[in-house]
Parts: C-alpha cells; structure tokens; sequence
C-alpha cells in the first residue's frame, strides 16, 4: 500500500470517528469529568484524534521549505534578526505585525529550530491547535459535551484545509487568535465558577495587553473581551458570589494586568528613542490603511462574494447553520435564565466586533477571515447552548435535542468545501513548482555573502534572505513602507537610508522586478531610482555585479555588492535577462 493511500485512509477514518464522537448521544452537564467514563467520552480522546486528522491533512504542507505568502517570510527574517538586534521598531519594524509575532519564532530559533519555512509552518500548525484546544475548553464549560464537540468541527475544518494556504500558513493573525481563545477560556471560567480565582483575570489581562502588540487590528476583540470580563466580575458581585471588596481587586488585577506588557514595552520604546518610529509605523501607518478602503456595504459584499472565493462557501455554510440553530431554538418555549441569555448576546456582540475587525483594516485580505472563524465558533456554540438549556425538563441533564438529520446538517455542511483536502494524501503541493529565476538569484547573491552575510533587499523579497541563511542589515524586513508610497514615505525612506549607511551591508538588492513578490502586482515606479539619495549611495559605495531577470521588456533583479569586495570589482556586470 502507497504512503498517499495509507494517508488517505487514515484521514477519512480519523473524520469518521470525530463524527462518530460529536453525533453520538452524550447526556453530560458542561465541565463535568466523572470519575469512570467510556473512553470515546473522554476530552483528551477526543482532542487527540482533532490533533491527528488535523496533522494528517497538513503535513504535506507542513514540510514544504518555501514561501506561501511574503508576510510569513517576513516574520520568520525579522525573528532571525530580534536574536542580536532585540528593540522593536529601532532594530525591526514589522510594519503591520506586531513583535510578538516574530518573537514567538525567535524562541524557537534560539531553541535550535531551522531557519528556514517548515519553522514556521510547524509553528503555525501548534498555533492553530492549541487555539482549537482552547476554543474547546471554553465550549465544555457551557455546552454539553455533544454540543462543544459538534459545535468544535467547522473550526477543525478550517484548519484542515492545506489546500487553501490563506487559512493555514503563519499569518500575523494566528498569535492574536490564540491569545484570544485564552481568554475567552479564562473570563469564562471566571464567569461560570462558585470560586472565581483572581490569576484567572491576571493572565488574561497579561494577553490582552499583550494583544495590541501581536496584531492592531485585533485590539477590537480585546476591548470585548475586557468588557465582558469586567460585567462577569459585577455579575458576581451583583449575585454576591464574591463581595465587593473582593471585586475591586479582581478588577485591579485585570486592569493592572491589562497595563502590565504595554508599560514594558512603552519604556524601552523611551530609553532606546523609538517612541516616534513605533507611533509613524504602528499608529500613523495603520490609520492610513484603515482609509484605503471603505468598509461600506458595497465592500462587505465583495469581501464575502469575492474575495473569500471558495471560503465565502464556509462563512454561507456558518450564517446557514446559525440559521437553523436559531429555528431550532424558537421552537422551545421555555424560558431561559438571564445567565444563558447573557452569554448568547455576548457570542452575538463578540461576533459583529471580529467582523469590524476585519471590515476596519481597510484591506479586504482573505487571512483576515481567521476573526470571523472564530467570532462565529462561538455564535454556534452559543446558539446550541440556548438549545439544550430551553429544552432540559427539570433534572435532567444537558444535551442537545436536536433531530438526527439536523445534527449530521450541523456538521456535514462543511465536508461540501473541505472535501477538497483529501486531495492532499496525494501530497498536494509537496514540492513546490521549481522556480529557476530565484534559485539562480540565490546562486548568485552566495559567494558575496560567505564571509559577510550581511544584505539589505529593496522590495518584498524575504525569501531571498532565508534561502542565503542572512537576515535585513536594516531595520525593515520588507521595503513595503519604504517602497510604496503613503504619506509618511519620505520619513520611512530616509531612515531607511540613515540605517543603511550606519550598517552598510555587503549585498543591496533591487528585488522589485517581475517575477519576483509585490505589492496588490504592482511593480511599475517602485525601482531604488525613485529614492533619488539611495541612487546616489549605491552608485557611490556599491558595484552592479549582477542582473537576472525572466523578461527583457522588464526590470530585472539587480545585485549590488560594496566596492570593497574584490569579487564584484573583477566580474563585470552580466545580464542574464531571459
């Protein structure tokens, strides 16, 4: 038997069993662990095979060494160069990425993991776990145990689907997603528990402050979130669960918490004179995108009809779902305690919050769907809580009454989209198409760096540094801010420069050519010669070793080398252009 049969196999009989766990009856209250129990009712059971189909169905992905989108090479160069030049936006800026992002990847590094894209598709995939993990935790707290497993697949599927990368590779989106599960998880024990702990609201206000610095546009779930945990912290009060004495230091510890991780990293912003460069790129450049575009409701219609392609499929299966949930819901006609109400209106508010998270980036990018994932795995949730609770007679206990075919619905509907992935068992893209023009590229920037690898790239080329093993001599991973044109061009450009020549590389890189990564395609007036003071720089301290390009009618990729190096001053200037 074929490794891909053997695979395949695997794959639909690791999904069969996770339908197995979730349409099975399971009369279970929410957080219950009894002492004995049937294996197949066990969390950790269950977790283990979501770990293994979901494993099963990335690991062609996982292995691939190359680039899927140019942000996780850019995160993964920017890691590289936090290990020696540790402040962030006076020795990296990651543009619309947060350090927390990059930092992540620098443990691993320093930890021995290669330099290189399967770091971070390995670490894309515990990301993407462990926020499941955490998503089911805060599920098994409210819904029965049937419920939280039903409501948990259409996030596993999201997950699984390697064949549509947007959803999978290390986007800045997959560090902020999972400190938000966390804390959903720790309001919601806090919410729920007869003994509510305040080191509950200290570490998820440690991640809420840390949030803002993972990913901007995900402060406005954090301000949900914090809400919320401070009405869970009145909503105990009010109940006298805990006194009011009591709940003025849980809400001093969330809001000192809260404060914590920006008071930090507002100070060494200070000491090191960075506090300009973080408010220009971080604040100022961030409020410039949110106006690129007009989030009306002619770009939600594209957003959802266009640009998703084949994951607007999902979202209309999750608003379908809800649907039928909600029509479920109207036809029980007890009444339910403010708690189950509270905690729907939240889903529901928590819900439209991630869709303004991504309507206000001003970018209708599909990873930015990762906030509505989520938002609507907790509406699901909700919603079948509200269902087994109106329809629980007096002592009996939780589970979901639904109709048999409404269950299989419930979970069969994302199978019509993610079917696709079985295709990977045939390892769908295991190797990427052999792209020559970057390899020759590589080989030629090479000998130049063995004995100082040091490079700086103009454009948004970041692989070239990963596959040459260097990292940016500047502070800028991509040459998105200094390239493009926005207001703040001249400020970026400039210190660009004032960096350059303060560690001058021995490679620079005119990477803004065709076939090489761009901005929304462009490439035409984005070439070095448009900043007229880096022209006059390179032409005065560097040598034009080398030019390749894939087509004569357009720029090729130029390799500069300082003059210094007796290689580039004996080899004239070739061109290879195709």
């Amino acid at each position: 038997m074929s490794i891909d049969i053997f695979i395949l196999i695997a794959k639909i009989s690791l999904l069969l069993a996770l339908f197995a766990l979730a349409l099975l009856p399971a009369r279970m209250e929410p957080g219950v662990k009894p002492a004995a129990s049937p294996l197949w009712r066990r969390d950790w059971v269950f977790l283990i095979l979501v770990f293994g189909y979901l494993l099963l169905c990335l690991y062609p992905y996982i292995r691939i060494n190359g680039q899927f989108n140019v942000d996780e090479g850019q995160m993964l160069i920017q890691a590289e160069r936090y290990l020696s030049h540790p402040i962030p936006w006076k020795d990296v800026d990651g543009t619309t990425s947060g350090p927390f992002n990059s930092w992540v990847l620098s443990v691993a590094l320093a930890a021995g993991a290669p330099y290189n894209y399967v770091t971070l598709h390995v670490t894309a995939f515990v990301l993407n776990f462990l926020t499941v993990f955490f998503v089911y935790r805060a599920f098994r707290l409210f819904v029965s145990l049937s419920g939280s497993r039903l409501a948990l697949l259409p996030l596993v599927f999201v997950y699984s689907t390697s064949a549509h990368t947007k959803f999978t590779y290390y986007s800045s989106e997959k560090l902020p997603l999972l400190f938000l599960s966390i804390v959903v998880w720790l309001v919601a024990k806090y919410y729920i528990s007869g003994k509510p702990r305040s080191t509950w609201l200290l570490w998820a206000g440690l991640l809420l402050g840390a949030l803002p610095f993972a990913k901007l546009q995900a402060s406005y779930c954090g301000v949900a979130l914090g809400l919320g945990a401070i009405l869970a912290i009145a909503f105990k009060a009010r109940k006298s669960i805990i006194t009011n004495q009591t709940a003025t230091k849980h809400l001093a510890v969330l809001l000192i918490s809260t404060g914590l991780v920006p008071a930090l990293i507002f100070v060494t912003l200070l000491l090191n004179q960075s506090l300009e460069a973080f408010w220009i790129s971080y604040i100022e450049q961030a409020l410039f995108h949110s106006t690129i575009t007009n989030y009306s409701v002619g770009f939600l219609l594209d957003y959802f009809l266009i640009v998703l392609k084949p994951g607007k499929c999902l979202l209309t299966i999750y608003l379908a779902l809800l649907i039928l949930i909600a029509y479920l819901a109207s036809q029980r006609k007890v009444a339910l305690k403010a708690r189950h109400t509270l905690l729907a209106l939240f889903s529901l508010i928590f819900l439209l919050v991630c869709l303004y998270s991504v309507l206000k980036s001003g970018h209708p990018f599909t990873h930015y769907a990762h906030f509505l994932f989520l938002g609507f795995a907790y509406a699901i949730a909700a919603a079948i809580h509200l269902i087994e609770e109106s329809s629980k007679e007096p002592g009996e206990t939780s589970r979901l009454r639904a109709p048999i075919l409404a269950r299989i619905i419930l979970v069969a509907f994302p199978i019509v989209f993610f079917a696709r992935t079985f295709a990977d068992a045939t390892y769908w893209r295991v190797f990427m198409p052999r792209n020559e023009f970057i390899e020759n590229t590589v080989a030629l920037l090479e000998p130049h760096l063995e004995q100082e690898p040091t490079m700086s790239i103009w454009g948004w080329e970041p692989k070239f540094y990963i596959f040459t093993q260097t990292y940016p001599a500047t502070r800028d991973g991509i040459g998105h801010y200094v390239v493009w044109n926005s207001p703040n061009q001249d400020y970026f450009r400039n210190r660009y420069l004032e960096d350059l020549k303060a560690n001058p590389p021995k490679v620079f890189v005119d990477a803004v050519a065709h076939g090489c990564s761009s901005w929304h395609g462009q490439l035409f007036g984005f070439s070095y010669e448009t900043f007229p003071d880096l022209k006059a720089y390179i032409d005065q301290h560097y040598e034009l070793a080398h030019t390749i390009g894939i087509d004569p009618r357009a720029l090729p990729v130029r390799i500069f080398v300082r003059r210094d190096d007796t290689f580039a001053q004996a080899i004239p200037a070739e061109d290879a252009n195709g």
